[in-house]
């Protein structure tokens, strides 16, 4: 999620507009600590669907109030729901984005989206963005039970696509989920690496490395 630090510094600082009791500060750093310690806990439930988003964020949400001294459940309940349309509203794409798909789209390349998480916090996101028409295949692994890197994600949607492998791309961020999978399943790997990540010599090797779509449609771009 592009800005998730800016949407959680203004959900903190909303709620202290309510309840000047709560300084935004201090929740932000209860919060963003306290995620990341039970979000490493629960990583692999939640990705399978067994933890959802909204029973992790509530938690985390609860801890955090009541480690700057607010235990009130309906201060809590103000905060989720803050933090829900905060969400929405910083949701958004990358700029290369929409004319990537709608490229591929114009000479009627069926396109998919595969994406480790839970249900109910993907499914939100591509309502938000409005990007489900978008895709033959949209698969989740909370919704399946199986993450990436396992080859049968990819399975999965090659199926739905009504495809075989040859000449199929994915495209991803994390080197040991999407190349690695992309890779175990035998299709076309492509590490899209936004912020100049250095890969470890030890990672797994993408096909094709790339710093946007933008460049990568000038390289798998069906124009040429």
């Amino acid at each position: 999620n592009r800005g998730y630090g800016d949407e959680l510094w203004a959900t903190c600082q909303e709620l202290s507009e309510s309840c000047p009791e709560v300084n935004p500060g201090a929740l932000l750093t209860a919060d963003t600590r306290i995620f990341r310690e039970l979000f490493s806990q629960s990583q692999d439930q939640w990705a399978l669907g067994r933890v959802s988003g909204t029973d992790l964020a509530r938690e985390t949400w609860r801890r955090a109030l009541a480690e700057v001294g607010c235990s009130d459940n309906s201060v809590l309940e103000l905060l989720i729901s803050i933090h829900k349309r905060r969400s929405e509203s910083f949701c958004k794409l990358f700029d290369d984005v929409r004319p990537f798909v709608e490229t591929f789209h114009r000479h009627g390349i069926p396109l998919a989206l595969i994406t480790n998480s839970a249900s109910d916090v993907q499914r939100p996101k591509i309502d938000t963005l409005n990007i489900g028409g978008w895709f033959k295949s949209i698969v989740i692994s909370g919704e399946i039970g199986k993450v990436k890197p396992d080859p049968e994600v990819f399975e999965i949607a090659l199926r739905e696509l009504e495809i075989d492998r040859t000449g199929v791309w994915h495209i991803g961020d994390n080197l040991e989920t999407d190349v690695a999978g992309a890779n175990a399943a035998g299709i076309g790997s492509v590490w899209l690496n936004r912020f100049g990540q250095v890969r470890e010599p030890a990672s797994p090797v993408p096909g094709i490395e790339v710093e946007s779509l933008t460049e990568l449609a000038s390289v798998l771009g069906p124009s040429r």
